[in-house]
């Protein structure tokens, strides 16, 4: 090849200069020459210059804009990037240009051959996507915009956030060897082989001494700065200097050779790209971001706002100096339900303010972490179980006036390294806010932070950094914060992990978008390409938004087409068309708007940080003021609208959430659990779901002694079959918007559906009398575990209780047949008469009538009392069902029923759910339904025998299983003679037997005594059984009422007192004069909630008191 015409052009390095001034003459050559003086340039090395938007688009009051400057010596654009220029005074930052793809602004049409003007396509606006020229395009809304390439609404074509866009620039990019470099490279020059997502390197240097040199330091104020010694005790100064990361590209044999980028790192460059486009299925990278919210409510909610529109969300936010506002005495921070909170184990154990915590994506399995308790308010830390081996990641403020919490990270580093298992792998972030300078990641220009003062502050961290072999992941120079006063950028905050996690690293830099009001820092996002569990729960239906005329025209339509129907009724799909899933609220258009503003000016501030002069830094300043102020009136507006918008219904919900107390918002998490043996503890889900399933539902009990002839009475009645009558009943009766069972479908349906529903069902439920069957699916229940309120230590699993959720279609049949053997019952007066619970027309309150007025009758006989209360251990899991059915039939109730029972509690099973966690499914073969319809009614058939006793001077009653026994005589010691008869009764055997013999235990050291004397000074002897001595008490409570043993009631009525008292500082938070909850509804809350609330079994106690009491 060749020829006359062909011409040989010098190669060219062009680089993108930013916000020049524009009184700068690039045509004048005489202009340029005195930029590379002043820039420090080689003479002669600048080609050519021009400015990127011609002079004539430029704005009117314009006083920057962008230009390319060609360097014919790659050392020379090196130089222009690395330092930047000076241009008529002000320094400029250059970097290389963007592989930008060629799109067609006629037929906006990507790598198209062609340029606009050769097109012969018709017009296609960039903007709308419709079929005209872009620059005549009218839409503004970006709602409104139509991308043509990717055919999708919600951004334009010309974006350059659009998936299809990023997806042919990396494939130019990936084409590209150079373009992966931030420098242009140098063969002999390994400082410009820096890949563009990778921390500035320094030149090799053989000599070089470790990145983190080690020093024995001692700590002692010397002329107001730190002093470092050496091992041999001599004072230095000795600054650490990089070493060259050996991950990086060398130098290769061949001198023509140009280092590439490792594979690994481009492809997950790429992933990045690609998650970026579209929401992640499934957790393959973790996301972390640090930020410090300098205590600042409104800045944390600020934060919470702007991550809940994140995609693809975050995993992990560690805060350091969260916002705590005392509430109700309790120190707890800002989340939302989507986080879960980690605060250090000593956070409420000491008056330090905490300075560290971390939130944890609800996203994440909680089987594949786990908090690690630390004794540092500055220090929160969690184990994550992932693809790579297990991470601890470490939240870290370090105070600037001591090296405690750099002492305890290293001994917990160490302390944890210590204790994991050589066959898994282990790998430590530490990231927070160190509060440390250095030259190893603070920008050059910070010189005054590298006095000897700030740089013996830091050796210590140094230290730490090598003794754990740790890597500095956030490249250097990149600042982390601005000094409010001085407005001055620097790097108080960092990243660094062991060396494995490195390669790991997908990206480690300071978000913007992100950055919160009322802060000074910058967010730090950390991206590592590994895999963790995910959470599969799926978002629940809204039943309160259910079109209800859609619905029962679809189940008219199927229940028409087919009298039972042995498939489902409606599929999903028609089922999302009738009732809409929850969804999470997000904020108003208004707020959306400001932070879209206030992120776009904090980008624009955040580049222009050499120019402080430029005036985006003061409209930022303004607009995110302005925005702070728009949070906080609407909280205020949405608080106020949402009082004044209380109607009958909507005001228990009020109710409800003033008494709930304050929490952080945050998603609870049961924590590790101890062993019962004491051995250790137990963090998986799996032990956990066991130890709770032990704790909740005792073995199987052998089958209760009974003679193979014994004959039991014959019934008293015949059974009656349900009718559609008392289907009608059952349903109306039912309390809506109450939690569904394995099946998903809450009450609100059958009370919506009942004329549509009832013929189907009550031929089902007769069939399970005729059929005797009972289905296998209605034997099913979901056991939510829930917390007990007012415990101490919440990893003891005692302090968690057992919610049962069954299907409300056999709740419904449960109701029906228990509701005929109730009228059987009573009306033949087959149960005790000083049974009170779950009885018509009987309430607690009788209960406890019945024994202030037979303590009150002694007395006047000038007679004592004493009352025991009993307590069963797990009263309704430890029931034996073959011994309840035993009962039924010994109190003359029908074998088919009896069977129909039978029937029914053969072959149960139960999951519990914690957390995002449901269990494997567990058979009970013991116990009462605690959930179901019919389990208090059940227990009063099973306990009756307690009731019923012929001992002359002692009454007993109960309520569903809370039992209590007074005794009537001259002393104490008669009345005790009496219990004792009564719990250890040599012809029955007494209570004790009733509880060996339905292997349904006492708990012993929660039974309680009371010796009644109203002229007695102390609380008189104990109550001496044969294995165990219960102490008399002063007061004990029973069924929500503090009893006193004189019955003075003065800690009931201090408690009742203190209880409205509550109510009414609770209800000044939400009525005012001028606004809040309407008066009449204030009236109701106040006369169904505080009244009965306050004066519960006012009957009892009041009429005995003297007013004077209440002021």
């Amino acid at each position: 090849m060749g020829g006359e015409n062909v011409v040989v052009r010098e190669r060219s390095y062009p680089v993108v200069v930013e916000f020049v001034p524009v009184q700068c003459d690039l045509t004048d050559a005489f202009a340029l020459t005195d930029y590379e003086k002043t820039s420090n340039v080689e003479p002669g090395t600048i080609t050519r210059a021009k400015w990127i938007k011609p002079e004539a688009r430029r704005t009117e009051h314009q006083s920057v804009a962008h230009a390319i400057i060609s360097f014919n010596h790659p050392q020379a654009a090196n130089k222009a990037i690395r330092h930047g220029m000076i241009m008529r005074g002000k320094k400029v930052y250059a970097r290389k240009p963007d592989q930008e793809p060629h799109r067609c602004h006629r037929c906006q049409k990507f790598d198209a051959n062609h340029n606009a003007k050769n097109c012969t396509a018709p017009h296609v606006c960039s903007t709308c996507g419709a079929g005209h020229d872009s620059r005549d395009c009218t839409v503004s809304d970006p709602h409104n915009f139509h991308c043509v390439n990717c055919d999708v609404d919600g951004h334009a074509t010309w974006s350059r956030q659009c998936p299809y866009y990023e997806d042919v620039r990396r494939r130019k990019v990936a084409r590209s060897k150079e373009s992966m470099y931030r420098y242009y490279p140098v063969e002999d020059d390994p400082s410009s082989w820096e890949l563009v997502h990778e921390a500035p390197m320094a030149k090799p240097n053989p000599s070089h001494p470790p990145m983190y040199q080690r020093h024995e330091y001692s700590e002692r104020r010397d002329d107001d700065r730190w002093r470092l010694t050496d091992r041999r005790g001599r004072h230095t100064n000795e600054r650490n200097t990089y070493r060259r990361n050996e991950s990086r590209p060398r130098a290769r044999n061949n001198p023509n050779a140009i280092p590439i980028a490792r594979p690994s790192q481009s492809g997950r460059a790429a992933r990045s790209r690609d998650a970026q486009a579209s929401a992640r299925k499934s957790l393959n990278e973790l996301r972390l971001l640090s930020i410090n919210c300098n205590k600042s409510l409104d800045g944390q909610l600020a934060l919470l706002g702007n991550l809940s529109s994140a995609k693809p969300p975050y995993d992990l936010i560690l805060i350091q100096e969260p916002c705590l506002p005392h509430t109700n005495g309790l120190r707890l921070t800002r989340a939302t339900p989507d986080w879960r909170v980690i605060y250090p184990a000593c956070h409420h154990d000491t008056e330090q303010r905490t300075r560290s915590v971390i939130l944890v994506n609800r996203r994440i399995a909680t089987d594949a972490w786990t908090s690690i308790p630390t004794d540092n308010p500055d220090v929160t830390a969690v184990s994550l179980d992932t693809s790579l081996g297990k991470i601890h990641v470490i939240n870290v403020y370090n105070d600037q006036t001591h090296h405690d919490t750099i002492r305890m990270l290293t001994q917990l580093t160490a302390k944890l390294n210590r204790r994991q298992p050589d066959n898994v792998a282990l790998h430590t972030l530490w990231i927070g806010d160190f509060n440390r300078h250095h030259p190893l990641w603070d920008e050059p220009r910070n010189a005054h932070l590298f006095e000897d003062r700030y740089l013996d502050a830091a050796q210590p961290l140094l230290n730490a950094l090598s003794d754990h072999d740790m890597e500095m992941l956030l490249p250097a120079g990149t600042p982390t914060l601005q000094a409010s006063n001085t407005k001055n950028f620097t790097r108080p905050d960092n990243v660094f992990g062991t060396q494995e996690l490195r390669n790991a690293v997908i990206s480690c830099s300071v978000n913007t978008d992100l950055r919160p009001p009322l802060t000074d820092h910058f967010p730090v996002e950390l991206h590592l390409d590994l895999s963790i569990p995910a959470t599969t729960t799926q978002t629940k239906y809204n039943f309160r938004m259910t079109d209800w005329d859609i619905f029962r025209k679809a189940l008219e339509h199927e229940l028409t087409r087919r009298s039972i129907p042995d498939t489902p009724v409606l599929s999903i799909a028609e089922f999302d068309k009738t009732t809409p899933r929850r969804h999470q609220c997000h904020p108003t258009n208004d707020l959306e708007k400001r932070r879209t503003a206030v992120q776009r000016l904090n980008r624009q501030s955040y580049t222009l940080r050499e120019s402080p002069s430029h005036p985006v830094h003061t409209e930022y300043k303004a607009t995110r003021n302005r925005y702070v102020d728009a949070i906080r009136a609407t909280k205020k507006e949405h608080w106020e609208t949402w009082l004044e918008s209380a109607s009958s219904q909507t005001v228990w919900t009020i109710g409800r959430y003033i008494q709930m107390g304050a929490t952080d918002g945050g998603q609870a998490r049961i924590p590790d659990l101890k062993k019962p043996d004491g051995s250790g503890t137990v963090s998986g889900n799996v032990e956990k779901s066991k130890i709770l399933y032990d704790t909740f539902f005792p073995p199987e009990c052998p089958p209760p002694d009974i003679p193979p002839d014994h004959q039991h009475p014959p019934p008293l009645f015949s059974t009656r079959p349900v009718t559609d009558a008392q289907i009608h009943d059952t349903i109306h009766r039912l309390q809506p918007w109450r939690a569904p069972g394995p099946d998903g479908i809450p009450n609100d349906v059958y009370q919506h559906c009942a004329d549509l529903l009832v013929p189907v069902l009550g031929p089902l439920y007769r069939a399970t009398f005729e059929l005797r069957y009972f289905p296998a699916v209605w034997k099913e229940a979901k056991t939510v575990v829930l917390r007990k309120p007012g415990h101490d230590d919440y990893q003891l699993p005692g302090s968690y209780r057992p919610i049962a959720l069954m299907n409300c279609m056999g709740k419904i049949l449960s109701a029906c047949v228990i509701e005929s053997l109730k009228y059987e019952l009573e009306t033949r007066g087959i149960l005790p008469n000083t049974h009170f619970g779950g009885r018509p027309g009987q309430s607690a309150t009788d209960a406890l009538m019945q024994l202030v007025t037979t303590v009150r009758d002694a007395w006047r006989d000038s007679l004592k009392a004493s009352t025991l209360f009993l307590d069963v251990k797990a009263a309704f899991p430890s029931a034996s069902p073959e011994q309840l059915f035993h009962d039924m039939r010994e109190m003359g109730i029908p074998e088919d029923i009896v069977d129909w029972y039978r029937r029914k509690m053969d072959g149960r099973t139960t999951v519990l759910l914690f957390d995002d966690y449901q269990s494997e499914t567990f058979v009970l073969r013991r116990g009462i339904n605690q959930g179901d319809t019919d389990s208090g009614d059940l227990y009063i058939i099973y306990n009756s025998p307690l009731l019923k006793h012929k001992i002359v001077r002692v009454t007993s009653s109960g309520f569903i299983d809370d039992v209590n026994v007074t005794a009537v005589g001259k002393t104490f010691r008669r009345t005790h003679q009496l219990l004792r008869k009564y719990m250890e009764d040599k012809r029955t055997g007494g209570a004790l037997r009733w509880s060996a013999t339905r292997h349904s235990a006492f708990e012993m050291h929660k039974l309680a005594l009371l010796n009644h004397d109203p002229m007695g000074d102390d609380e008189g002897p104990p109550l001496r059984l044969s294995n165990q001595t219960i102490p008399a008490s002063n007061s004990t409570k029973y069924l929500g009422l503090i009893i006193d043993r004189r019955l003075r009631w003065k800690e009931q009525t201090a408690r009742a007192l203190a209880k409205g008292t509550t109510w009414l500082n609770l209800f000044c938070q939400i009525a005012k004069p001028t606004q809040g909850v309407a008066f009449r509804y204030m009236k109701q809350l106040y006369l169904s909630v505080l009244v009965p609330r306050m004066l519960y079994a006012a009957e009892v106690w009041l009429m005995h008191q003297n007013f004077s009491d209440f002021g």
